[in-house]
């Protein structure tokens, strides 16, 4: 099921996924309460390790509403960072932050060394516009993991752009973005429009123009790669809108400030 959700072959790993949790199902319950240990062990593990699965599969395919009730039923019997991380994704999904926050919260818990977790709630928090708790949470990430470019550009744009002055750091976030542009992953669309702020945010502004102006750039081109015929994807409109009106702040001297709390 796994493998063929790596391969985005959703519809073939649901009809897995749900055939396996039937026949998981029939054989637990046709186990349960009786003497053989070891048949009813497998089916005990196996069947919400599937239905977790499930979840997964129903989470890539935009039903996160039957991916949460997955989720909740193998919470009791499983917990997991794993479970509740997706869980959060699920509720985010769902437009419900406070809910994806207390999942993400339980997930760190769970395992405080992992990156990616550390790092989603750091993007949560900042979603909710507990900025401070954000970069923390970031940071945590980077402790764990330097090379999680995702975290190092998200605090680098954190820093850079945040209302609060409190939580800006534009040194910081030029250091962060910058390292970001050398790592797999880094030199990319959204690195430059995060090494741009950080240029803005510590006066360079010209080093802003010239990368928020790269930013766009390849915004377009990529998007001209994919062909004429392509369907536009989700946001694309917007997201080209706001690289081009922040490469215009930057152009009138203007560094970008992030509005308060952004809506997921």
């Amino acid at each position: 099921i796994a493998s063929l959700n790596q391969q985005a072959r959703y519809a073939e790993a649901e009809t897995l996924a749900r055939q396996t949790v039937a026949r998981l199902r029939a054989v637990r319950d046709r186990n349960a309460g009786g003497a053989n240990r070891i048949a009813a062990t497998d089916p005990a593990v196996l069947y919400p390790r599937a239905v977790e699965e499930l979840g997964v599969t129903l989470l890539y395919q935009g039903q996160p509403a039957d991916a949460i009730a997955c989720f909740r039923e193998v919470v009791p019997v499983f917990p997991s960072r794993r479970l509740h991380h997706n869980l959060s994704v699920a509720f985010l999904a769902e437009g419900k932050l406070e809910a994806a926050i207390q999942q993400i919260a339980a997930a760190t818990a769970l395992d405080r060394g992992n990156a990616t977790s550390l790092a989603f709630q750091g993007f949560l928090l900042s979603l909710a516009g507990r900025s401070s708790e954000a970069a923390k949470a970031y940071g945590a990430a980077l402790q764990r993991d330097p090379a999680l470019v995702t975290a190092r550009l998200e605090l680098a744009w954190l820093l850079a752009t945040c209302s609060e002055d409190g939580v800006r750091d534009g040194k910081r976030a030029v250091a962060l973005g910058e390292s970001a542009l050398t790592m797999p992953g880094g030199d990319s669309v959204r690195g430059l429009e995060v090494l741009a702020a950080a240029y803005a945010e510590v006066g360079r502004l010209s080093y802003a123009v010239e990368a928020a102006d790269m930013a766009l750039k390849r915004f377009q081109r990529e998007r001209a790669q994919r062909g004429a015929g392509a369907a536009p994807r989700r946001g694309e409109a917007e997201r080209e809108a706001a690289l081009r009106e922040r490469l215009a702040g930057y152009r009138a001297g203007k560094p970008y400030r992030e509005p308060g709390p952004r809506a997921p």
